[in-house]
């Protein structure tokens, strides 16, 4: 799994956003999930450009054990969206803003690949001071990432 992370950060950082970010992989070693690694990467990719492309400086990429469950938390430092506007950003082609790149998928990608998996994923306000894009995986399951 930290292969697909760090992958996905290494193809942000030669753009010019990910190029001025402070991008941070925070990764318990040896953790693995039960999700197809294209499934994963594009829900990573998605949700750490969408940080990448809204921090003012920092991304905050972390991998933890939960419990039972892998926890995955994105963090920035950006502006944030409004407790209002949540849930609305993960419907497809909804963009807030329009000074940036995209075209308003990402997020209902991430939604409907996680509802595959029987996961949802969360939108919070980041310690960071900006968004945060949470998703957890329970285990033990049979196939690994």
């Amino acid at each position: 799994m930290r292969r697909v992370i760090d992958g996905i950060v290494a193809t942000l950082k030669r753009t010019p956003d990910g190029a001025r970010k402070d991008i941070q992989i925070e990764c318990c070693p040896g953790l693995k999930v039960p999700f197809d690694k294209d499934d994963l990467t594009e829900i990573l990719g998605n949700l750490i450009e969408n940080a990448v492309k809204h921090a003012a400086d920092k991304v905050v990429v972390r991998a933890t054990m939960d419990g039972e469950a892998v926890k995955f938390e994105i963090d920035d430092d950006g502006e944030g969206i409004s407790i209002m506007k949540r849930e609305m950003v993960q419907k497809r082609g909804v963009r807030l803003d329009r000074s940036v790149t995209g075209f308003g998928l990402g997020l209902a990608i991430v939604s409907d690949i996680l509802d595959a998996y029987g996961q949802d994923l969360a939108l919070d306000t980041s310690p960071l001071g900006g968004l945060r894009a949470s998703f957890r995986v329970p285990r033990p399951l049979t196939r690994n990432v």
